[in-house]
């Protein structure tokens, strides 16, 4: 091998090292952020816990327990239910948005903005606000609602409809990212 063949090697061994050190910081992130959670949350799962008292290692128990709950049994078809429709209708209506205002019109900007509002509100304070709003006594909704000669509704406080209230605040939340993606 010539010298220039030798250098060359060591700029290629040089600049793979270096593109590590780039990856290095992301990648402990990465290990902080998602694996070592996800690694510790299958150790816990593992154990019996009580407050105050020593864990106890007993292995797949924890899920064979979770098998035969009922209770856990019955919230998986509601919880895929609520999936499907949190991800379609969003997606949905924000490439019906995309569209919309994809169209020169008077104001398309001032509505654009005004449309991206509930994207830019933190989770936190939304399900504040919907949670005043779908009050049974005291929200706005239901005052809304009577004012039309419309039944009040327990929104989030009934088991038939908390699915699709919550459904209304995760559209009404999430459309717009998918109209500015589209």
């Amino acid at each position: 091998a010539t010298t220039a063949d030798h250098v060359a090697g060591r700029a290629g061994y040089s600049r793979r090292r270096t593109y590590v050190l780039f990856l290095l910081p992301a990648l402990i992130v990465i290990f902080a952020v998602i694996i070592f959670p996800w690694l510790f949350t299958i150790w816990m799962s593992m154990h019996d816990w009580h407050l105050g008292m020593t864990r106890t290692f007993i292995g797949l128990e924890n899920f064979q327990n979770l098998a035969r709950d009922t209770r856990f049994l019955e919230t998986i078809p509601r919880t895929l239910f609520f999936t499907l429709l949190s991800v379609l209708l969003p997606l949905a209506l924000g490439m019906f948005a995309a569209e919309v205002f994809h169209q020169r019109f008077p104001l398309r900007g001032l509505l654009r903005g005004i449309y991206i509002l509930p994207m830019m509100t933190t989770p936190v304070a939304i399900a504040l606000v919907f949670i005043m709003m779908m009050h049974p006594q005291l929200g706005v909704l239901n005052y809304l609602l009577s004012q039309v000669g419309i039944p009040q509704q327990l929104w989030v406080y009934n088991k038939t409809s908390v699915i699709w209230s919550l459904v209304l605040v995760e559209t009404w939340q999430w459309t717009p990212l998918i109209m500015l993606i589209v």
